[in-house]
């Protein structure tokens, strides 16, 4: 059985590099994302770097599906580049894949994309940030600060707004946990 799933592997990594056919090879990094093993950490997170720009936001978010956080300085230095490009696909799923690896370290990032952007924010690149924030923030009243320039947007849409409760309610959670319920939780 391990020599197929070694077989099945090579062919499934050769179909990614081969620049063929961009919807194929998304849809094989999604494939091989579902397996979460330690070579397909290891290959998302070295082919990740040599990989056309076109298939960097599917990489990045394969690379939270499979929870490589050796990856989180790599995505962290590419957010800018992201951001720069105005690729909001990439920075969305950038965003998303830092959430899923808990990345604290983007809190940061995410304060400024918050207040100091200089153009709007997107429903998709808030809908990621508000999710990740949902998953990183410990303190309510620092979820409120951070979001509180966007607050108004909420009302408006309906989604966004069940998206913002949820993330609220996340945070609202992990604020009253106590060290004894995380040694409980482990």
């Amino acid at each position: 059985v391990s020599q197929s799933r070694y077989r099945s592997f090579l062919f499934l990594s050769q179909l990614i590099q081969s620049h063929d056919d961009l919807a194929e090879q998304r849809l094989v990094i999604a494939s091989l994302s579902k397996r979460k093993s330690s070579s397909v950490r290891l290959f998302l997170r070295r082919y990740y770097p040599l990989a056309p720009d076109s298939l960097k936001a599917t990489l990045a978010h394969s690379l939270g599906l499979v929870h490589d956080v050796q990856s989180v300085k790599m995505l962290l230095s590419d957010w800018d580049l992201a951001y720069l490009k105005q690729d909001g696909y990439w920075l969305r799923n950038i965003i998303l894949a830092l959430g899923e690896l808990k990345a604290f370290t983007a809190l940061g990032k995410l304060h400024d994309l918050f207040h100091n952007s200089k153009q709007p924010m997107s429903d998709e690149i808030l809908f990621a940030s508000l999710f990740t924030l949902g998953r990183l923030c410990r303190n309510p009243v620092d979820f409120q600060k951070m979001i509180d320039s966007h607050s108004g947007r909420f009302s408006d849409d309906g989604l966004l707004f069940q998206v913002y409760q949820g993330s609220l309610s996340q945070v609202q959670i992990r604020s009253q946990f106590r060290l004894e319920d995380y040694l409980n939780k482990l």
